[in-house]
């Protein structure tokens, strides 16, 4: 869906209304904006539109640039927040980071409230009784999507959106409220992400494995990845998190993953049942689930499956118990009492993550032992010529056989064979931009 369509060419100035009535705020700590909606309303409905009907975001970033292109004075908020996301955007090193910024900044100014109504729902997890908290509401989960659908639903309503629409709607909320918090953005090593993107998961989904994901929701770039089905935009990266999929009504209770995949202005978000099924079989539930009586064809489910697959082995590698994030892991933020109650504050710019950086390195010297000659000396048989061994899944239980067992999932890179051992090879540091 998207999140900043093109300007509504067609609004013009409406007589008598100011963009100063609107008063924009933003709070300094939690980044929340607030304004007044009746201006708004008033421009709209002044240039023929119902603001229910459109996106509020769009109508307010178009009446600014008509009010600045009049003579008008610039707003504060406006300026700061265009300014970020220009000034961000321009850094190639950090592109895809502020992309996924610049999608959050977007869902706010059409969502403006939103955030601190999620705060409110998720203080009442507490109210849920121990004994059926984890099973309800995991914590691993920062909020379940069907709260964030009903929170949202009587707008999305108004406006005429689809079922199938407002749970895409609901699914990308979720989401991008989860990854506010730490805004966790990951960036593969070239080889090792090559490797593992060509890595297919086999059988049955390791599903138990993704609730160790590092963060409620990551993002995780995606250079050389396309959207499919003709689309001009490359795909800049995926928000993947867990749902606990326990909506009330509804008898599937397997958790789902969710991506939202952003391309330039674009979110689009697919959900999938996760369970002791291969990874079809996970997506025609999560259709069926939304609408029993219908089949995806088979080229709609090819097509989601060349999207989704490269995405989870990504996600995968992630939740291993050492995803080689350069010996820190990532911390959940807590929540900060506030006179309102409970708040989750997001940081002033995303936390980037260079992942497998160190497996990379042996990866490469692998293939460049590779290329060596094969010597002999005198005559005795050469050893084994060093090469690379495919990469490829492999997971064990571990505990006692009569109690708690616990599944662990390793992604074995391209194993270099007679070369020097990976683990005494030098520690790599990357300067992260913007760093000291």
């Amino acid at each position: 869906m998207p999140f900043a369509p093109d300007p509504l060419s067609r609004l013009r100035l409406v007589p008598g209304l100011r963009f100063a009535d609107l008063a924009i705020k933003r709070d300094p700590v939690s980044l929340d904006i607030s304004f007044n909606v009746a201006p708004l309303q008033a421009f709209a409905q002044g240039n023929g539109l119902d603001l229910a009907q459109v996106d509020a975001g769009d109508v307010m970033e178009r009446w600014y640039r008509l009010h600045r292109e009049a003579g008008g004075a610039p707003d504060a908020v406006c300026e700061a927040i265009g300014l970020e996301v220009r000034s961000d955007i321009g850094r190639p090193a950090i592109a895809a980071a502020m992309q996924a910024r610049a999608a959050l900044k977007g869902v706010e100014m059409a969502h403006p409230d939103l955030w601190r109504r999620l705060d409110v729902v998720r203080a009442r997890r507490g109210e849920i009784p121990k004994t059926t908290r984890e099973a309800i509401w995991p914590a691993w989960c920062f909020i379940p999507s069907h709260l964030v659908l009903h929170e949202i639903e009587a707008e999305l309503r108004a406006r005429g959106i689809s079922a199938a629409d407002a749970v895409n709607q609901a699914t990308m909320l979720t989401l991008l409220g989860a990854w506010r918090p730490s805004q966790g953005v990951y960036r593969f090593d070239p080889d090792v992400y090559r490797a593992l993107i060509d890595t297919e998961v086999r059988g049955d989904i390791p599903h138990n494995v993704l609730t160790r994901l590092p963060e409620w929701c990551v993002f995780i770039e995606t250079p050389g990845m396309d959207v499919g089905q003709g689309a001009p935009d490359p795909l800049t990266g995926a928000f993947v998190g867990l749902d606990p999929g326990h909506a009330p009504g509804q008898p599937d209770t397997h958790p789902h993953l969710l991506i939202t995949f952003l391309a330039r202005d674009t979110l689009d978000s697919v959900a999938i049942a996760l369970g002791p099924w291969s990874l079809p079989e996970c997506v025609e539930r999560a259709v069926r689930q939304l609408d029993p009586g219908y089949t995806l064809p088979p080229e709609a489910l090819a097509r989601v499956m060349r999207q989704v697959m490269p995405i989870l082995s990504l996600t995968l590698y992630l939740c291993t118990d050492a995803p080689d994030l350069g010996g820190e892991m990532p911390q959940r933020p807590e929540p900060v009492k506030t006179k309102r109650g409970p708040r989750l504050f997001p940081p002033q710019k995303p936390r980037e993550w260079d992942v497998a950086v160190r497996i990379g390195g042996a990866i490469r010297a692998a293939h460049a032992a590779r290329r060596e000659p094969e010597i002999t000396i005198d005559g005795s048989r050469a050893p084994m010529r060093p090469h690379v061994r495919a990469a490829h899944w492999h997971g064990v239980w571990t505990g006692p056989r009569t109690g708690p067992r616990r599944f662990k999932l390793n992604w074995l890179p391209p194993i270099p064979v007679n070369i020097e051992d990976p683990a005494k090879l030098p520690t790599v540091i990357r300067r992260v931009a913007g760093e000291a």
